[in-house]
């Protein structure tokens, strides 16, 4: 009898970590559609729903740090390539679009600290790949 209940809430825990799994992938099928149309609140509330569930799952910050940045939340946006970065150091998009708000950033406030940040991160993503920042390393001479 001990070993059936055993079974049964190991298995009832299973299912639990499978349905909030599940959750989290339509909540950020839900976000992306809500930011596609331009509903950036709507989208921010759904995916930090997911953020719930999945804490971890790093296409989630990026999602919503593309939310943030679509806001013009660039600090909040920053924050979340980051962290992203923290976990992947090699993440192509999230480096050049740290690179990109930092260069904003910079260029707002005149600050050549960000400027000179931002090309640390443009060299980073232009070395795994990224075209985009390849184009933004002339900025940086």
């Amino acid at each position: 009898m001990k070993k059936l209940q055993h079974f049964l809430l190991i298995a009832s825990i299973c299912l639990a970590i499978t349905a909030q799994g599940q959750n989290a992938k339509e909540l950020e099928k839900e976000a992306q559609s809500y930011l596609q149309n331009g509903e950036f609140e709507l989208a921010l509330s759904a995916i930090n729903k997911a953020l719930e569930a999945e804490d971890l799952n790093l296409n989630l910050y990026m999602i919503r740090a593309t939310i943030y940045l679509a806001k013009n939340e660039m600090t909040r946006s920053l924050s979340d390539y980051e962290f992203i970065l923290r976990h992947e150091s090699e993440n192509p998009a999230a480096n050049y679009n740290a690179g990109f708000i930092y260069y904003s950033l910079g260029q707002q406030s005149k600050d050549e600290y960000q400027i000179k940040r931002s090309c640390e991160y443009f060299v980073k993503a232009a070395s795994f790949g990224s075209k985009k920042a390849e184009s933004m390393l002339s900025k940086c001479k």
